[in-house]
């Protein structure tokens, strides 16, 4: 019960405010002072009582404030998170929350490139962005998340994380994808929805192999990689104590890796000449994988009991771990039971050691 003024004449909007405890535990008059504290939450929560939620979705107020006093005044709000006023002065003003649009773009069987256009916020005000995805609509930063700096602008997965495929997807999948921005009063923020299909894989290919990746496009004369139904056998990588340089890890470069070590190396025999020779299903054009296409087999293949690899041997790919002395010790093997890469660590895993091949084609 107020015994001086109103309680609703308060002005939470101005200045800040203070509580002053006074108690006496006898019930009389003498009263000690048990502290002061700053008011906080709760008056600025009433204050915010008259505002109108919106449609935003999970992680944002969309509350309309009817008065800030001060650029710096700090909302407290009831789901925990703050909002920092500007430069709102008395008056009406509203949460703002930053422009968001996001873009899905070169959908392949197992990947496709995230982005988004951050906007209505200033570059200090964005301390996290990214892509958001899942199997189920309405993605949020619990779901599967790609972090992507910080700050406005442009930003997607190819351009700023600098490799082709930073996340595997599942083929013949739909998958749903929203841009986000987290603020600086851990504010999280999402842009519009994007749902897509990966491609399928799994078909027969023309060499009687299995397809395991579908990139969407001819660009460079291929779309799709094609795996023979079988290993090749056992054979050494070859070229042991010797370095071939030029060989790369990425998707797409099997190809000329293989004819790279199959022109360089002067090896009797060999995995990458066995495939560079080979003719399978009347194809003359097969080649031995370099380490990222071999993941691509484990994840569009193997993963979906197709190809029938031995899980426990490890399988040679046409990627040399370096130039110079590890080079000419080491390459890229690739094991299927776990799904790791690796170039080895002790003798038997030496370019001279006999492993798995499997050859594959691109068209």
């Amino acid at each position: 019960t107020a015994v001086v003024g109103t309680f609703s004449g308060i002005n939470w909007g101005k200045n800040s405010k203070f509580l002053q405890v006074e108690m006496d535990p006898t019930g009389g008059t003498n009263f000690t002072d048990m502290g002061t504290t700053q008011m906080m939450s709760v008056p600025y929560a009433l204050f915010c009582a008259n505002g109108v939620p919106g449609p935003q979705g999970p992680g944002v107020s969309g509350i309309t404030i009817t008065s800030v006093s001060t650029a710096g005044d700090t909302l407290y709000l009831s789901n925990g998170q703050t909002f920092t006023s500007s430069s709102n002065t008395v008056g009406i003003g509203n949460l703002v929350l930053p422009t968001i649009t996001t873009t899905v773009t070169g959908i392949t069987s197992n990947s496709a490139t995230f982005g988004g256009v951050i906007s209505n916020a200033s570059a200090n005000q964005i301390i996290e962005r990214g892509i958001v995805y899942s199997t189920t609509p309405n993605p949020n930063i619990l779901s599967t998340k790609i972090t992507i700096g910080v700050g406005i602008g442009a930003f997607d997965t190819i351009i700023d994380l600098y490799y082709n495929y930073p996340h595997l997807l599942k083929a013949n999948t739909t998958y749903y994808v929203r841009a986000y921005a987290l603020t600086e009063n851990n504010i999280s923020a999402y842009g519009n929805e994007v749902s897509f299909t990966t491609l399928t894989v799994g078909q027969t290919g023309p060499g009687g192999g299995i397809v395991f990746f579908n990139k969407g496009n001819a660009n460079g004369g291929w779309q799709y990689l094609e795996s023979a139904a079988n290993d090749q056998g056992s054979i050494q990588w070859g070229c042991n104590q010797t370095s071939i340089p030029g060989t790369l890890l990425s998707v797409g470069s099997g190809e000329n890796n293989t004819t790279i070590i199959a022109t360089s190396c002067n090896d009797a025999s060999f995995a990458a000449k066995f495939c560079y020779n080979l003719t399978l299903g009347g194809q003359t054009d097969w080649f031995l994988p370099s380490r990222d296409e071999l993941n691509l087999m484990w994840k569009n293949l193997h993963l979906n009991n197709q190809g029938n690899f031995i899980t426990w041997a490890p399988y040679w790919s046409s990627s040399e771990l370096l130039s110079g002395f590890l080079g000419a010790e080491f390459a890229w093997f690739f094991t299927f039971n776990d799904g790791i890469a690796s170039y080895g660590s002790s003798m038997n895993d030496w370019k001279a050691m006999a492993s798995p091949v499997r050859a594959i084609r691109s068209f």
